[in-house]
C-alpha cells in the first residue's frame, strides 16, 4: 500500500496518495492497540494479575458467607446448620491455600523484576490478599471452635435434662400405681445434681449467645425445675397439711401407729 501512495504521488494524483496514506495510518494504528492489548494479556505480568483477581474475588465471596457464623447467634435451633456451613468455608480455605501461597511467592519474584510496570501498586495488591486471607482464616477458625463449643454444651444440657425428665416420669407413674410409694433419696440427690449440671452449662452458654436465642433452653430449663421442686409429681392430693422434704412429699404413719407410740411411753413412764 505504500508503494502505491508513491505511485500516486508519481503521477500527480494526490488526493488518491493522501487517501491511501490515511488508510495505512488507520491499519497501523489498530495494529498497535492490538499488539499492545495481546501484550497486556499475554505477558507474564498480565497472567498473573489474572490469577490475582480471581484468587482476591473468591477470597471475597468466602468473606460474603461469613456473616452467618456469629457464634452470638447460635441458638439451639440452628447452631448445627451454621457449623456445617462453617466446616464448608474451612474446607475451603483448605483447599485453596496452595494456590494461594503459590500467587503470593510468584507475585514477590514479578514485583522485584525491574521490567514490571507499577510494582508497588502490585506488591499492595498481594499484601491485600495474604491479608484477607489469614484473617478469613483466623474467623473461620474461631467460629468453628465456638460453634464446636456450643454444641457440647447443649448435649451435656439434653443429656442431663433428659435424665431428669425420665426421672419425674417415673415418680408420677409410681405415685399412681401406689399411693404410698417412697422416694429414695439417694435418687433424689442424684437428679438434684443433675438440674445442677443443667444450670451450670446454661449459665456457660448465656455468656457465648444473645439473649434473644436463649428462650427455648430457658423455658425448658424452668419447666423442669418447677417439675421437680413443686407437688406436681404428686397428682393426688390428700386432705390435711402435707409435708415435705427436700421438695418431696414425706408422707404421714399408718393410723394406729401414733396411739402404739403413745402407750409405750406411758409404760415406761409407769416402769
Amino acid at each position: 500500500m505504500k508503494q502505491q501512495v508513491e505511485t500516486y504521488k508519481a503521477h500527480g494524483n494526490i488526493e488518491a496518495s493522501n487517501r491511501y496514506q490515511d488508510q495505512i495510518n488507520l491499519l497501523e494504528e489498530r495494529f498497535k492497540h492490538c499488539q499492545e492489548k495481546l501484550d497486556r494479556f499475554t505477558s507474564p505480568q498480565a497472567i498473573f494479575e489474572n490469577k490475582l483477581t480471581r484468587a482476591i474475588a473468591d477470597l471475597r465471596n468466602v468473606e460474603r458467607s461469613c456473616c452467618v457464623l456469629d457464634i452470638a447467634s447460635a441458638g439451639s435451633q440452628n447452631v448445627h446448620d451454621q457449623y456445617q456451613h462453617c466446616l464448608k468455608l474451612y474446607r475451603t480455605l483448605s483447599e485453596i491455600k496452595p494456590e494461594i501461597e503459590s500467587i503470593i511467592k510468584s507475585g514477590r519474584h514479578i514485583c522485584s523484576d525491574s521490567l514490571t510496570k507499577d510494582g508497588k501498586k502490585l506488591g499492595a495488591r498481594i499484601d491485600t490478599l495474604k491479608h484477607l486471607y489469614n484473617t478469613l482464616g483466623d474467623t473461620v477458625t474461631t467460629s468453628k471452635n465456638g460453634l464446636e463449643k456450643i454444641i457440647r454444651l447443649l448435649t451435656q444440657f439434653n443429656q442431663s435434662i433428659e435424665m431428669v425428665v425420665k426421672w419425674i416420669g417415673k415418680q408420677k407413674h409410681d405415685r399412681l400405681e401406689n399411693n404410698n410409694h417412697v422416694i429414695d433419696a439417694s435418687s433424689i440427690s442424684e437428679i438434684e445434681s443433675e438440674l445442677k449440671k443443667c444450670h451450670v452449662v446454661f449459665d456457660e452458654y448465656k455468656t457465648m449467645v444473645d439473649a434473644a436465642y436463649l428462650a427455648d433452653i430457658s423455658d425448658r430449663l424452668n419447666l423442669i425445675d418447677r417439675e421437680f421442686k413443686t407437688r406436681s409429681i404428686h397428682p393426688h392430693r390428700q386432705r390435711g397439711r402435707r409435708r415435705y422434704r427436700h421438695g418431696v412429699q414425706v408422707f404421714p404413719a399408718p393410723e394406729g401407729a401414733h396411739r402404739a407410740r403413745r402407750l409405750s411411753l406411758r409404760r415406761r413412764a409407769a416402769d
